[in-house]
């Protein structure tokens, strides 16, 4: 039987919204977590308030945020997969989630629940117009394997991890098994995050709205992603009372 682990993959760019995201998963109870830094001084923040940390010496990586878009962003982005990989070969079920992530409820049950009755191997948050990688459920099973294989296979510096994913759920659609989440369970951020921080494209308007009239969704984890910058997501969450630090 596969253990759950969940991750984060950073380095010190993003060391306070990494602090916040840990501080949700502690505020719900989740302790069976582990954060993966590239750089030292994450690892001895991290050590300081007593979160289990692992320190990854990658000289292709700086440890200052970097800005998306770059070839620096895109190649932070892959390190996830390798860290993925080495917990799926030593038997564990894998939960990664980006850092301007909140966790706002348990999860176990909800990972239950799939674990036992569900035929996918990989379940996405849902960015409506696609699968998010900063939210991925990844099951200890060999078509998972394959998927982490061809994302590292064919990893650049050009792309990020979530254009390739996509590119390969498309071009390779029996690759591996997934699914995404219900937006009301786990909403991105051009849904729960109103006009001041994400401007709605008139073609996901309906989305968001179904979304806001819905009256029993009771959300689990928000995504402060749709918007650029440290700065801007941290206002975003502290304005809606998911600033826990």
């Amino acid at each position: 039987m596969s253990k759950l682990i969940y991750i984060s993959v950073f380095n010190f760019g993003a060391i306070e919204m990494a602090k916040n995201h840990l501080k949700s998963l502690r505020n719900v109870g989740i302790t069976n977590h582990c954060s993966y830094v590239t750089d030292e001084e994450s690892y001895r923040a991290l050590k300081e308030l007593n979160y289990p940390v692992q320190f990854i010496k990658n000289n292709d990586i700086k440890k200052e945020g970097t800005n998306f878009g770059t070839p620096e962003f895109n190649n932070m982005s892959y390190v996830r997969y390798h860290v993925i990989k080495h917990l799926l070969l030593k038997g564990y079920d894998v939960w990664y989630m980006d850092v301007d992530t909140v966790v706002l409820q348990p999860l176990q049950l909800l990972y239950e629940e799939h674990r036992h009755n569900s035929v996918f191997d990989v379940l996405f948050q849902s960015d409506v117009n696609m699968p998010c990688t900063g939210c991925m459920l990844v099951y200890n099973r060999v078509k998972s394997v394959n998927f982490i294989d061809a994302v590292i296979d064919q990893q650049n510096d050009q792309h990020n991890d979530q254009l390739l994913v996509n590119f390969l759920l498309k071009r390779f659609p029996d690759l591996v098994k997934t699914a995404k989440f219900t937006l009301f369970m786990f909403p991105n951020g051009l849904v729960y995050f109103d006009e001041e921080f994400v401007k709605c494209p008139e073609q996901y308007r309906d989305v968001r709205m179904t979304y806001e009239i819905n009256t029993d969704k009771v959300v689990h984890f928000v995504h402060a992603n749709w918007m650029v910058g440290d700065e801007m997501k941290t206002k975003a969450l502290k304005k809606h009372g998911l600033w826990f630090i």
